[in-house]
């Protein structure tokens, strides 16, 4: 149902959700009743003029608002992005990302517009215009800060090797080679995008396809195989070979090639021009679900089963190395068994599984907030939904 039409007069069954709503809450409120009946036609004040400027003014507040609470917050984070929506129309939106005097973080979509060209400039000159007008100090914008080193890390290594194979011509046809001699299909690598998960699934699934076929381009440019290749490409083939051959990276790339995938789903159905609000509520709880589902001892041992499998066929290291070990300082009259050793997996487990599941579910629960908020008052507006409650 649109917000109004623009002759609200019209002969139609329905005039347009805002005069709908108003329709039902005056069978509930004597004075708003009494004003739709008595008054002129022209004194109602539900023309559509009026309904954008009620509109602009609820805007407006809200906007006013959030910007209190971004000062109040003082240090906050600057998201940008642009995407092509349904008509073709490349849309530039802007949000800010803090955390408010209670500690919760907070992310506020609060400005788009069509972007004619994507240029560094024309992205300079939107953000600055709107820092202006919103009137926030640029020194007080901080990166946003990201819970896991192993996470970042990784993400770090796909985007190394995206720009290592894929931007040189030589070591690219050395990585088509080896994809020919495994199985005979050539596929590319996909670079990241910061702010787009679709991007980081697409970057994620092709290492995990080609990674046998890294792994042996890598061992040959470190050989040393290309013509008048210098030392630095040799140091970065090792380098990023190291961090690859790692068991740590292996499962990484199981466990966020699963996330990914639950969460592309998700992606995939909000994007879709035909969205019902209650299913794309109930998708968004069933993947919050999904994803929390995997924060146990279970879920840890399958992914790093998946991830040995991986390692195997490349002869990557299958298992966590053994760093530093971590024990309790014992204190007079303590048994020596009492002393605590944390195991390779166990380190794994809390400090960077366990932790990388917990940010993504926040991440999640934050980001649809305000949305299920919403959504769990409009449901009861839906004949649907009236229909089975009767």
């Amino acid at each position: 149902m649109v917000f109004h039409f623009e002759d609200i007069n019209q002969d139609t069954q329905s005039k347009g959700l805002f005069i709908e709503i108003v329709k039902l809450v005056s069978k509930y409120d004597a004075v708003l009743a009494k004003h739709l009946a008595e008054s002129n036609r022209n004194e109602t004040y539900l023309s559509p003029k009026i309904q954008n400027d009620i509109l602009k003014c609820m805007a407006d507040e809200t906007l006013h608002k959030i910007l209190n609470e971004v000062k109040q917050a003082k240090y906050f984070t600057i998201i940008v992005d642009s995407t092509i929506d349904i008509g073709r129309i490349d849309q530039f939106s802007f949000s800010l990302r803090f955390v408010d005097q209670q500690g919760d973080i907070k992310e506020h979509l609060l400005y788009f517009e069509e972007l004619h060209n994507a240029t560094a400039n024309d992205y300079f000159v939107i953000i600055k215009k709107l820092m202006e007008e919103y009137k926030l100090d640029i020194s007080l914008c901080r990166d946003s800060i990201r819970s896991s080193i192993n996470a970042v890390s990784f993400f770090g290594i796909l985007e190394a090797l995206y720009t290592f194979i894929a931007n040189n011509l030589p070591r690219l046809k050395i990585f088509e080679e080896e994809q020919k001699k495994i199985d005979g299909i050539v596929l590319t690598l996909k670079q990241l995008s910061e702010t787009r998960w679709a991007s980081h699934k697409r970057a994620v699934d092709s290492v995990y396809i080609n990674l046998p076929a890294i792994v042996t381009s890598l061992k040959r440019i470190s050989d040393g195989e290309l013509l008048n290749v210098k030392p630095k490409t040799i140091s970065e083939a090792q380098g990023l070979l190291f961090q690859i051959m790692n068991f740590k990276f292996s499962f990484l790339l199981v466990l966020w090639k699963n996330i990914l995938g639950k969460v592309n789903i998700l992606s995939n159905y909000l994007q879709n021009s035909k969205i019902d609000l209650i299913t794309a509520h109930d998708m968004v709880s069933t993947c919050f679900l999904d994803i929390s589902s995997l924060r146990n001892e279970k879920y840890f041992l399958k992914i790093k089963c998946n991830a040995t499998e991986l390692c195997r066929q490349f002869g990557g290291n299958d298992n966590f190395e053994q760093g530093r070990m971590r024990t309790k300082k014992k204190i007079h009259g303590e048994n020596n068994l009492e002393n605590i050793i944390e195991s390779a997996d166990e380190n794994f487990k809390c400090n960077t599984y366990f932790v990388i599941l917990d940010s993504f579910t926040n991440t999640l629960k934050h980001r649809f907030e305000d949305f299920s908020n919403i959504v769990k008052y409009l449901k009861y507006l839906i004949p649907k939904k009236c229909q089975k409650k009767t």
